[in-house]
């Protein structure tokens, strides 16, 4: 599935001609908000631990086995600075979304249980010009790259 997609907002990420390049994109606006959870005030330290969670936690797909971003090529990095960093496995991912691209889909947009949705509903507090810049920009960027993904699996 090859398309550009554009997602006109503040904020706005730039363009991705697959879903590789989106996933891709989405993991590195991830381990963005990540770093500035790591570096920022200490009571959001703990929200790390939750996005973290939130990322890796397996749906179950009808009459199918669970699937997770582990099975897809996105796997935590063991040796990181903060524990919840992820890496792509482009070949891994590639070869997952051509042989199961729908499952991939329903992973990340099933209503309330998908990876997306998930993330959507945690990181729609830091839309609010209360937190500080270092943590709001990192949390729009990624709730930008949330949108994205979802907008390219309609």
């Amino acid at each position: 599935m090859e398309r550009t997609v554009y997602f006109a907002a503040n904020y706005e990420p730039g363009p991705v001609n697959s879903l590789v390049e989106a996933v891709e994109a989405f993991v590195s606006a991830y381990n963005n908000m990540q770093d500035a959870l790591y570096i920022g005030p200490k009571e959001l330290v703990p929200f790390s631990d939750i996005l973290r969670i939130a990322m890796y936690k397996p749906i179950c797909i009808e009459k199918k086995p669970q699937i997770s971003l582990y099975e897809i090529g996105v796997v935590r990095l063991p040796d990181s600075t903060s524990a919840g960093q992820l890496s792509v496995n482009k070949e891994k991912l590639g070869l997952e979304l051509k042989v199961r691209e729908n499952d991939i889909g329903v992973l990340f947009t099933q209503p309330i249980f998908g990876v997306l949705p998930r993330l959507c509903a945690l990181l729609m507090p830091f839309k609010d010009h209360s937190f500080p810049e270092a943590i709001r920009m990192p949390a729009l960027r990624l709730l930008n790259e949330c949108r994205r993904l979802n907008v390219m699996w309609e």
